[in-house]
């Protein structure tokens, strides 16, 4: 762990007062001989060191665990015990009900406690291909009173599993090939099989996020009233994670909700700011062609088509192939995909609109 990951986690959080790491297994954030913490996780030490020692991990660092969580609240489980802060990395993901999740928090966090999360990007993990989770499952969630993962989380997850070169984590600053799919339709029905008849416990990502997506959902579950800790403050991606603090006196995201929201959906491939500034560079002058001749340029050239944007500055974006024009739904998708300065130029809009329209690019 670097020294800049664990300070952006760390930041603004009363290390001298008590802490509470939840779910911190073989790599915890804080560890006892250096703060007041307390550790929670699903087994006690010596279970974890087996668990992770028979899959040939480190676990040298594995704390003594204080509570051991088997399906009570945090405040059955803690008792009178309050924390000033509590640090939750690689968690809200897996867990079957989040916002029950940040309720238990908030009910052992004192007044003026801060909730560190520590969330994997869905653009930069195994989770690319999946739809940012919305604010109805995460609230259909909470009213059934979710203790264990769907059958229908454990399915998306296996369905649209992706890898890049082999790795289920990338850098949202490196060049990568396409995600590829990791798994069969076979694999994920017969996981269905097993939860619907025996009901087999699979621990997998129920929820998939974008830095938007998440302010965006936190930011509502606040306003509707069925959480009460809001967001005091936030720090984009660094690799494949994004941080988030959440507090009773966070002041939220201090962005419009559709903002946020056009963000959300924008990103389901990947946008960034980081992504649109790096298409900007990719951008080649303006040329002069008719619509026949973009078209005969993307077959001739060596990927067999091209990128075009028009010269009056709107944003969108546009592959040309087959002989049709793809509107592509971010930048980000441009980046993730290879694509070069010399396979990008700028046209005259109304030519771009004279070739025939193909579906949009999403993935």
């Amino acid at each position: 762990m670097t020294a800049d990951r664990r300070d952006r986690i760390l930041s603004d959080l009363n290390l001298a007062g008590a802490g509470l790491e939840i779910g911190g297994g073989y790599n915890p954030i804080t560890c006892k001989d250096e703060f007041r913490v307390d550790h929670l996780d699903h087994a006690d030490r010596d279970t974890l060191i087996e668990k992770f020692a028979s899959q040939g991990i480190d676990t040298s660092r594995i704390q003594t665990v204080d509570y051991v969580w088997s399906g009570q609240t945090y405040a059955e489980l803690v008792g009178e015990k309050r924390y000033d802060w509590i640090i939750a990395s690689h968690v809200i993901e897996h867990v079957p009900n989040p916002i029950q999740f940040l309720n238990d928090c908030t009910e052992i966090l004192t007044e003026d406690g801060i909730l560190s999360l520590v969330v994997p990007d869905k653009r930069f993990c195994f989770d690319y291909y999946r739809p940012p989770s919305g604010l109805a499952r995460l609230i259909d969630a909470f009213v059934a009173g979710d203790t264990r993962t769907t059958a229908g989380s454990v399915v998306e997850h296996i369905m649209y599993a992706a890898t890049v070169n082999g790795a289920i984590t990338w850098d949202l600053t490196a060049g990568q090939s396409a995600p590829k799919f990791l798994h069969t339709a076979e694999q994920a029905r017969s996981l269905y099989d097993s939860i619907a008849q025996d009901g087999a416990f699979h621990d997998v990502h129920a929820w998939a996020f974008t830095p938007a997506s998440f302010r965006l959902v936190a930011e509502d579950l606040n306003r509707l009233g069925l959480i009460s800790l809001r967001e005091r403050s936030w720090h984009d991606t660094e690799g494949y994670e994004f941080y988030v603090q959440l507090s009773r006196q966070g002041d939220g995201p201090n962005v419009a909700r559709a903002t946020l929201a056009k963000s959300a959906i924008s990103a389901w491939d990947g946008d960034s700011e980081q992504a649109a500034d790096r298409f900007q560079d990719l951008m080649s002058s303006t040329v002069s062609a008719r619509s026949r001749d973009l078209v005969e340029l993307a077959r001739s050239h060596s990927r067999g088509e091209i990128i075009v944007q028009g010269t009056s500055g709107h944003p969108q974006i546009y592959l040309i192939r087959d002989g049709r024009r793809h509107a592509i739904a971010s930048p980000a998708w441009i980046i993730g995909h290879g694509y070069a300065a010399e396979d990008v130029i700028v046209v005259d809009d109304a030519i771009i609109f004279e070739v025939a329209e193909g579906e949009i690019l999403v993935a």
